[in-house]
């Protein structure tokens, strides 16, 4: 059976696809030792009721490598990195870092049905002057499952877990201006702008400036 538009394709590894509910999938198709699972986007309610959110491990990987490359090549104009170029590289930095289980520098991530369908990552600055912020970084949720509260709930998670390490007193993040999705979850979270760097990006002979916003414990 071929996907069709009424499919949401969720990936999972062998060990997660066993794990599935076979009233909870349509179909399947396994392609270099990854699952491929078809849900069909009747049953999204069910699928949105049950939404894991947690840090992401060693075991999270590939399947991160993966949403972070769709998130770039969907949304080429929402983020300062290029799909191109995450795409050569051997290994992001994030993999290094989720591999380690570094404790400054993380992703939660969303899972339906133990699939990866959201991430939203954290990072502490290193310098001893500045080591007290830290920024949310490639906040990303699957187009099928957006505008349904993951994002906020997601963000809210990745907030929380920042501000238990030690000596994080405030968190920033970068927004592109044309994020308008974006910006509102950040407002409703309590994040607020404190400062905007016009042209910030230059696309296609147009420009898009960066706001930046501040939340503090």
């Amino acid at each position: 059976m071929e996907a069709s538009k009424k499919n949401v394709v969720l990936l999972c590894t062998e060990m997660l696809m066993n794990r599935l509910t076979y009233t909870s999938r349509s179909f399947y198709k396994q392609i270099d030792n990854y699952t491929y699972i078809y849900f069909n986007t009747e049953n999204m309610d069910a699928l949105i009721n049950h939404i894991n959110y947690i840090k992401l491990r060693k075991p999270h990987a590939i399947a991160y490598r993966l949403i972070r490359l769709e998130s770039l090549k969907n949304y080429p104009n929402s983020f300062g990195a290029r799909y191109e170029d995450a795409l050569r590289q051997e290994k992001m930095g994030y993999e290094s870092y989720i591999e380690e289980a570094h404790p400054d520098n993380f992703i939660i991530g969303a899972f339906s049905q133990e699939a990866l369908i959201g991430i939203c990552g954290f990072y502490r600055m290193t310098d001893t002057r500045c080591c007290h912020r830290g920024n949310i970084i490639q906040m990303y949720v699957k187009p099928e499952f957006q505008k349904k509260g993951i994002g906020f709930t997601l963000l809210k998670a990745t907030v929380e877990e920042a501000f238990l390490i030690q000596g994080i007193e405030q968190i920033e993040l970068g927004v592109m201006s044309n994020n308008l999705s974006a910006i509102k979850i950040y407002e409703n979270l309590g994040f607020k702008v404190f400062g905007t760097e016009k042209n910030s990006l230059k696309v296609d002979g147009g420009y898009i400036d960066l706001h930046q916003m501040v939340l503090f414990k």
